[in-house]
């Protein structure tokens, strides 16, 4: 069974890779198309060419991650946002004759919340709780709004994608996930059929919860307002003009 779960930045895609990896049944599925995991997986991928961190031949990298990362139940996933598969696919990776049987995809309902998460990511280099912040967050209106256009385009990416092969994907959100996660973490080993009789799913949820703890406090808070203000703004100026060009 080969999974991908079909993401874009801030939805919970860490923590859900977390847990499926501590199965150590349902594959390690890790961001393999990647610059920075590219990189990091140089020195494991014996007989693997890379140049400046990069494979040469993206399919040759594929089939050995795939090699490497199948258990033995016959589980392989892998996560990916889709303009990294895009440039996979630029790179030489052959997607038709490697699609996966299973597609998770995993979104956020709160995208405003999603782009400030990202926003402030970028400038601290904190992806998890676990990483030390590099940097103070300064509040960005213009990166929130990249955030937002880049969130945009991954979705979109995806569903065209979904579209052009005829793929039903499961559908799991971060606010579903974050509300129930033993339960939402059960539905999705259901769905990529991994017996979970032995499974303790509270025991997973404990571990790696530890781990990805939610990063939002009273600066995220502070952004969301600052935003508000910001859209607010943008538009009195979109209907001042509007005003201003409408006939008398």
């Amino acid at each position: 069974m080969e999974y991908i779960l079909c993401t874009t930045p801030r939805v919970g895609s860490n923590l859900l890779c977390a847990m499926l990896s501590r199965t150590r049944t349902a594959g390690y599925p890790g961001e393999y198309f990647a610059t920075d995991e590219m990189a990091r997986r140089m020195h494991d991928l014996d007989g693997v060419r890379f140049e400046h961190g990069v494979p040469v031949d993206f399919q040759e990298y594929y089939d050995r991650c795939r090699k490497m990362y199948t258990t033995e139940s016959g589980h392989f996933g892998f996560k990916a946002h889709s303009n990294q598969l895009g440039w996979a696919l630029e790179k030489g990776f052959q997607f038709e004759p490697n699609m996966p049987t299973r597609f998770v995809h995993l979104t956020r309902a709160d995208v405003t919340g999603q782009a400030i998460s990202y926003a402030r990511a970028l400038q601290t280099g904190s992806w998890h709780a676990q990483e030390a912040a590099k940097a103070a967050p300064v509040f960005d209106a213009n990166a929130i709004r990249d955030g937002l256009e880049l969130i945009r385009r991954g979705n979109e990416g995806w569903e065209r994608l979904f579209h052009a092969y005829g793929i039903q994907p499961y559908r799991l959100s971060y606010e579903q996930f974050s509300a129930d996660l033993a339960g939402e973490f059960g539905g999705v080993l259901d769905y990529l059929e991994v017996d979970r009789s032995s499974i303790d799913l509270r025991a997973i949820e404990e571990h790696c919860t530890a781990a990805f703890k939610k990063q939002r406090d009273t600066t995220t808070d502070e952004w969301r307002r600052l935003w508000a203000k910001e859209v607010r703004k943008n538009a009195a100026v979109r209907e001042s003009k509007r005003l201003e060009t409408s006939p008398v």
